[in-house]
This record gives C-alpha cells, structure tokens and sequence, in this order.
C-alpha cells in the first residue's frame, strides 16, 4: 500500500545536493580483476595438485 494510499505524507525526494543521498562510488575493476586472476591461478594450481595425487 503507497503512502498516499493511507492516508500519510508521501516521503520527500532524494536531493542529490543533499550529502546524505551521496551516490556510492563504483567498485575498482582492477580490484575485481587482479582477486579474479589470483583465484582462477589458485584453482588451476588446486586441480593440478589433485591430478597429480590421483595419477600416483
């Protein structure tokens, strides 16, 4: 049910201007990348390890 709906005052618009509504700042894709290579060499050094074990 809306605000409205019900009666009450409908909740005010974010003001951009205001610093309570300051947008939160995208994620570094670096960051994103380099964790993502360093697991995907993890994995790979995992199932290595596992093929080897398996193999002896």
């Amino acid at each position: 049910m809306t605000r409205k709906a019900a009666g009450e005052e409908p909740l005010p618009e974010e003001d951009p201007s205001n610093p309570i509504f300051k947008p939160i700042p995208e994620p570094s894709r670096l960051g994103s990348f380099l964790i993502t290579n360093r697991m995907a060499n993890y994995c790979n050094q995992i199932n290595g390890y596992a093929t080897d074990l398996k193999a002896s």
